[in-house]
């Protein structure tokens, strides 16, 4: 009983999540390359055991898709969330002494957002020089914008999720 028990509540926990996240990205979808995602996915890393951030991103992708449909962009998604949840995990001992560290993640994950995106491209469509170097270029101002933003968003609420995190464990252990 206590085990099934858990597991409905750590899928429901993983729901709410991806449908909260889910939600910013679209109360802030005015704003281009201007999102709370990646600091609450790469956050569901510190918060919750590996899986059930993978589960996060997986479920989050699968909300775009169902009110987006299948693109590109998709394939795109289902690479770099788990990508950034892989690379929190792998330095989230380093981020438990240096906050800072998530920090860094965040800024340089949105700064690389559009190269990754370009290499996808390059795969899906393959090698045009012209097409995929334009490609690329056009996407610059909005990854420095990313970077930007992924920061300051970053650098503001890391301590207060932190803080969050911390009266959750208190109540609940994942």
């Amino acid at each position: 009983m206590r085990v099934g028990y858990k597991s409905t509540i750590n899928l429901t926990t993983i729901a709410c999540y991806s449908a909260m996240v889910f939600a910013m990205q679209w109360a802030l979808y005015f704003l281009p390359n201007v999102e709370l995602v990646t600091l609450m996915i790469s956050f569901s890393v510190i918060l919750f055991p590996f899986w059930m951030s993978a589960s996060v991103c997986v479920a989050f992708t699968m909300l775009d898709v169902l009110i987006y449909g299948f693109m590109p962009w998709v394939i795109l998604y289902l690479i770099v969330w788990p990508l950034l949840c892989l690379t929190t995990f792998l330095l989230k001992k380093i981020i438990e002494k240096q906050w800072l560290v998530f920090v860094l993640i965040n800024t340089i994950f949105g700064l690389l957002f559009g190269s990754v995106d370009t290499l996808i491209f390059y795969f899906l469509y393959g090698f045009n020089n012209e097409a995929t170097l334009v490609y690329w270029i056009k996407s610059i101002p909005f990854d420095l914008i990313h970077g930007a933003s992924n920061f300051l968003i970053a650098l503001t609420l890391y301590k207060p999720l932190s803080s969050l995190k911390t009266k959750l464990r208190s109540h609940y252990e994942f």
